[in-house]
């Protein structure tokens, strides 16, 4: 009973990261990255190694003014490690 309720309770934390990642995209206070990454349960160092980038380089990301230039070849490499179209990566609001 105890390693139930303590893999419940870990899976509810794992969600409440979850959507307060998707609340911050939702006031503008970061871009999807941040939200598709707590979704596929990566942290920054695992997204960095799929991207092949620098940990600060995927956090600088995380910033919506920074994310509207990404080039398409990076939204194309986002959208395969979060198994999602760019599509869907660009245009989501959190809503």
């Amino acid at each position: 009973k105890d390693l139930k309720e303590s893999m419940i309770q870990y899976l509810n934390h794992l969600n409440e990261i979850v959507q307060e990642a998707k609340l911050k995209v939702q006031k503008g206070e970061a871009s999807p990255v941040e939200y598709f990454m707590e979704l596929n349960r990566m942290d920054w160092k695992l997204l960095a190694d799929y991207m092949g980038k620098w940990v600060w380089q995927i956090k600088r990301h995380r910033n919506p003014k920074v994310f509207k230039n990404l080039s398409e070849s990076t939204l194309k490499k986002y959208a395969e490690t979060f198994n999602i179209s760019v599509q869907e990566l660009t245009t989501f609001t959190g809503n």
